[in-house]
């Protein structure tokens, strides 16, 4: 959140780089984030704080993927730990985002689901990550949504809707919550007719900014105060 630090996924690995104090980035390395095993690291997402990191872990050798966090400390990243089974009992975690009150959103697979890949919500209570929650048929179809960055203060949610049968209404969309909690019908924020289109919607910590990316054209941006 300080921008003082940029970490991503790279063949099998997240890497990251830090600005020294002379303001130049480092040389990028992969991080160590438990012992060694036939594993694939994916989704690095660090938490508004930024004293959380949480990420997904994929063991090839059983054929199963689950979401991990680790916390900072003094050397880096230390004790990294998977998530409860209530978590990570699901067959498929994708594209993690959490609040400032620890609730973890992500896309997911279950019975039920409302199509090829729905958004879910797991809450933290007493320090373990409560069974998640199916946002429902306001944010989920019968196409994928996928992608999701909550708010902070979870006050709306941004997320990708696919739907190769209907591309009119495909794109990144934003869903707002009403005064009693309930998250508001979605509405387009880029995408639509105009093929324009995008993936991993992304805020800037002061709130200000969108980053998203499309295809082989790379990272675009937009500013946040042209949100419908």
């Amino acid at each position: 959140p300080d921008g003082n630090e940029l970490y991503w996924s790279m063949g099998k690995d997240i890497w990251f780089t830090h600005r020294s104090e002379g303001g130049a980035w480092t040389e990028p390395r992969a991080l160590t984030l438990g012992e060694e095993g036939p594993y694939e690291y994916d989704n690095p997402f660090i938490t508004p704080d930024g004293q959380k990191l949480f990420f997904t872990r994929w063991d090839s050798e059983h054929g199963k993927e689950t979401i991990w966090s680790a916390r900072r400390s003094a050397s880096g990243w230390s004790d990294p730990r998977p998530l409860s089974e209530k978590v990570n009992g699901m067959r498929l975690h994708w594209s993690l985002s959490v609040s400032d009150s620890g609730t973890l959103y992500f896309q997911g697979s279950r019975e039920d689901g409302y199509g090829k890949g729905d958004i879910y919500a797991s809450k933290l209570v007493g320090g373990e990550y409560q069974e998640p929650v199916n946002l429902g048929p306001v944010i989920n179809t019968a196409a994928t949504e996928t992608c999701p960055y909550i708010a902070p203060d979870e006050s709306y949610l941004l997320y990708n809707h696919i739907d190769d049968r209907d591309r009119e209404h495909s794109g990144i969309l934003i869903s707002y919550r009403d005064d009693s909690g309930q998250w508001l019908p979605p509405v387009i924020v880029i995408g639509g007719a105009s093929g324009e289109g995008g993936l991993s919607p992304r805020i800037s910590p002061d709130g200000k900014y969108m980053f998203y990316v499309i295809g082989d054209e790379g990272a675009w941006w937009v500013p946040t105060a042209s949100f419908p």
